[in-house]
């Protein structure tokens, strides 16, 4: 596995992930040497005043904000 990207809340479904499944990623990640990768665009500035990630406590290795 090279990386993986995720989309940690979905907002359309009001949607957080599964307890652990996050951590888990990011062990698997750190396992591998994966990086992993936040799709943030829809979520970053909903839940939060900085980013998803704060409020899981999972840290990605990037977190995309916006698309062009």
């Amino acid at each position: 596995m090279a990386a993986s990207l995720l989309q940690c809340y979905e907002p359309c479904r009001s949607r957080d992930p599964d307890p652990g499944f996050l951590e888990r990623v990011r062990e698997l990640a750190n396992e591998t040497g994966a990086i992993m990768i936040f799709d943030e665009v829809t979520s970053a500035f909903r839940m939060n005043c900085g980013r998803i990630h704060l409020k899981y406590g999972v840290h990605p290795d990037i977190a995309v904000f916006a698309k062009r």
